[in-house]
């Protein structure tokens, strides 16, 4: 049986939990696509019939659960080492190991806020505290659809409200990435925003929309495209933000139009339904008195967490 705790203690004292887990797994030849020195662990029970994932190792509580959780169902699984004294003592270089697996990667939670030895005798906030945006970015982490009860959250990742350096801001017309502090994907967003409003409307549930376009500049992009796609649409919008996204981002959202299929609205045009939008830090509130009287909606999120 894994002692979790002793686990548990070795990561809170700050002592060898690379050699703690190293001794728990088996090493593997598997590596991710462009990275032959990286670090990957295997577990559980290869047997041939099941197709192994890809777990991140990352911190607290979501580690311990995944160790647990993988140890309990003994399916085949390889680990990357992906926690926050580990990822300060590598600049931050594993990063892209876990996005370019060669298989299903399932990340838990990591603690963007963590306090690591600086390798000095000190204690210091994790290189890339605002890095969970390379951390989201090079992990691969873009969209991902989770119910809660009567609610299904789309989370749109990693359009995170960190950017504020106006001059730096930028959308690339090659790519779509909007670029400030770090770099959000524009033309995922634009599918995250359009599977959202699919759902609404096949399910008639209500939409909830939860982002920071007044304080996040990539998140005006976000809401910007979500303004867009209401063009020419049956939704009705009940909440509606001050400013029009769209108009007061034109000129880059077009940048990222223009990646996209000539046919990208083709049908919404008969898409309806209720749409509420809010700003993110209010919309938690909103989303208890959903779960208290049952109201089943969807929540289409820039950042929003169980």
């Amino acid at each position: 049986m894994i002692d979790l705790m002793s686990i548990a203690q070795t990561e809170a004292k700050g002592g060898d939990l690379f050699g703690a887990l190293e001794a728990l797994y088996k090493p593997t030849n598997v590596r991710p696509d462009g990275h032959p020195d990286a670090i990957v662990w295997q577990g559980g029970n290869f047997d041939g019939m099941v197709n192994p994932v890809a777990h991140s190792l990352t911190d607290a509580y979501a580690l311990i659960g995944t160790i647990a959780a993988a140890d309990i169902l003994g399916l085949p699984f390889y680990a990357v080492p992906m926690w926050s004294q580990y990822r300060h003592d590598t600049q931050l270089e594993y990063l892209s190991w876990f996005g370019n697996m060669p298989c299903t990667s399932i990340k838990w939670s990591t603690a963007g806020d963590a306090y690591v030895n600086d390798g000095k005798g000190g204690r210091v906030v994790v290189m890339g505290k605002s890095g969970n945006a390379p951390l989201r970015t090079q992990a691969g982490v873009y969209c991902n659809v989770r119910p809660y009860g009567p609610i299904t959250a789309v989370r749109c990742m990693p359009c995170l409200p960190y950017s504020q350096n106006r001059p730096k801001f930028d959308v690339d017309s090659k790519t779509g990435l909007i670029h400030s502090e770090m770099n959000s994907p524009g033309i995922q967003m634009a599918y995250a925003n359009r599977l959202f409003l699919k759902m609404v409307h096949e399910t008639g549930k209500i939409g909830r929309v939860a982002m920071k376009p007044t304080q996040a500049m990539e998140d005006g992009i976000n809401a910007g495209l979500h303004a867009w796609l209401l063009e020419g649409t049956k939704f009705e919008v009940g909440r509606k933000y001050a400013v029009n996204p769209f108009e007061e981002h034109r000129e880059n959202i077009e940048k990222i139009i223009a990646l996209l299929p000539s046919d990208f609205k083709k049908g919404m045009e008969n898409w309806g339904g209720r749409i509420e939008q809010h700003i993110a830090d209010t919309n938690y509130g909103l989303l208890l008195w959903d779960l208290i009287e049952q109201k089943d909606c969807v929540v289409l999120a820039t950042d929003l967490d169980g």
